[in-house]
C-alpha cells in the first residue's frame, strides 16, 4: 500500500491543497537559516495536507489489520512526517524513492 498511500494520496493532497493555498514556502522560511530547498513551489500547506492525508490512511489501513494503539499511532505519525517532509526537500526521484522509504520505515523488524 506504500505507494498508494504516499503518491496517490499524500502527492495528490500536497499539490492540491499546495496550488489553492500554499503561500507558505519551504524556501522563504528555510533560507534564512541557510537550508537550500530544491523546487521553490513547494510550500508548507502542501507538505501539511499531504502529511495528514498520509497519516489517515495509513491509520485506516492499519486499522483494517490490528487495532492501533498509542506506539503505533505515534510510529505512523512520525514515518508519515518523515516521508512528507522528504518529499518537500526532493525533486524528479521522490516517485520512487518515497513509497521505499515509507515502506521500509512502517515494516516490523
Amino acid at each position: 500500500y506504500a505507494g498508494v498511500i504516499i503518491l496517490g494520496v499524500g502527492d495528490a493532497a500536497a499539490s492540491m491543497v499546495g496550488v489553492r493555498f500554499g503561500r507558505t514556502k519551504w524556501r522563504r522560511v528555510l533560507h534564512p537559516f541557510g537550508v537550500e530547498v530544491p523546487d521553490a513551489k513547494k510550500s508548507i500547506e502542501g507538505s501539511l495536507a499531504a502529511w495528514s492525508c498520509t497519516l489517515l490512511l495509513a491509520v485506516l489501513l492499519h486499522l483494517g489489520h490490528a487495532p492501533i494503539g498509542l506506539h503505533s499511532g505515534v510510529h505512523l505519525a512520525w514515518v508519515s512526517l518523515l516521508v512528507c517532509l522528504t518529499e518537500a526537500f526532493t525533486t524528479e526521484i521522490d516517485n520512487l524513492t518515497l513509497p521505499m522509504l515509507f515502506l521500509a520505515l512502517t515494516l516490523k523488524p
